[in-house]
């Protein structure tokens, strides 16, 4: 048994959008899983990969563990990680994600039967709500598995989802900066309970951004409608409150908002990755950015990213 498992980084809640918007990215945490009556003793490598060095040692790796519980021979297990832990891009989910792929492989071993497409329309709906319980809120977990710009909803437990459009001439501008926020803080940092004010005007933006870019995405000439997303991408739900956990974030998302070539700009999941929406060539604008991190002394990683259509892509060797 021999197979190769590939998962998106996502961001998440995408403005207004709390718990119910997410994108995938072409950012990936990459497994390679071999079980064989040759292979000695489990083990766990980690490859070479930009955030390799966050992956957690075998003992306390979910998905080392996950291997472990579930496959009935010795196994070697390869991970190459491309996702940062702890800064609002969905490093948990693609974690959760791939552990309950493996489990499904391991469980049901004749699945490996099918062909790489197959399998993948098989196992996704298979794990979508049991995925969705684990992580708590759907809107990193859905883009994980099924790719694209979704809308993500729970009802009685269960999962659903939309895909919707997104401008193919705009790009996401992500500012990884080091610093690390705690998923559990940064909800417990949240109020639990909010004005009618700040609710409604959550409800709008979201309404209004969705139907733009629902009506206008593919149509070239309507892009100069995208510069009102500054607005449209406010929140009053969570990003002024998890700001407080990094403020020189804040500072960076006022300068990008100041800026006429930058869309908008939020922040990612619970922080403390910045996304921009802009064109390509505003690369400049942002980089102009960096320096309020610099002159702080923290360090930021800055690449433009593309939507990841695909999401989870299983490859059987």
């Amino acid at each position: 048994m021999k197979f190769e498992l590939s998962v998106p980084a996502t961001l998440s809640n995408f403005g207004p959008g709390f718990d119910t918007l997410g994108m995938a990215l072409n950012r990936y945490l990459k497994i390679k899983f071999e079980a064989d009556e040759s292979i000695k003793s489990n083990e766990l490598i980690i490859e070479e990969g930009e955030y390799s060095h966050n992956v957690p040692a075998a003992e306390i790796n979910m998905i080392y563990k996950a291997a472990e519980k579930y496959c009935k021979r010795n196994f070697m297990l390869k991970m190459k990680n491309d996702i940062p832990l702890k800064r609002g891009l969905g490093s948990s989910s693609a974690a959760n994600a791939v552990t309950f792929v493996l489990k499904e492989l391991l469980t049901h071993e004749e699945l490996l039967k099918n062909d790489s497409h197959s399998l993948i329309e098989t196992i996704r709906p298979r794990i979508y709500n049991d995925a969705i319980k684990s992580e708590g809120h759907p809107d990193n977990i859905t883009p994980c598995l099924f790719g694209g710009f979704v809308t993500a909803r729970i009802a009685n437990g269960e999962g659903s989802f939309l895909n919707l459009p997104f401008p193919e001439s705009l790009k996401l501008h992500v500012l990884i900066p080091d610093i690390e926020v705690e998923t559990k803080l940064a909800r417990e940092i949240l109020p639990k309970s909010y004005s009618l004010k700040d609710v409604t005007s959550n409800l709008q933006n979201l309404s209004f951004m969705m139907a733009e870019f629902c009506l206008n995405s593919k149509i070239p000439e309507k892009l100069p409608i995208f510069m009102n997303l500054k607005n449209l991408l406010a929140d009053r739900v969570h990003q002024d409150y998890r700001l407080e956990l990094c403020r020189p974030c804040g500072e960076v998302i006022k300068m990008l908002n100041n800026s006429e070539k930058i869309y908008g700009t939020f922040l990612s999941g619970s922080g403390t990755t910045i996304c921009a929406v802009a064109p390509e060539d505003a690369e400049s604008e942002i980089k102009k950015a960096l320096h309020l991190f610099e002159a702080q002394n923290i360090g930021v990683k800055y690449y433009i990213h593309n939507i990841e259509y695909s999401g989870l892509k299983i490859k059987i060797l």
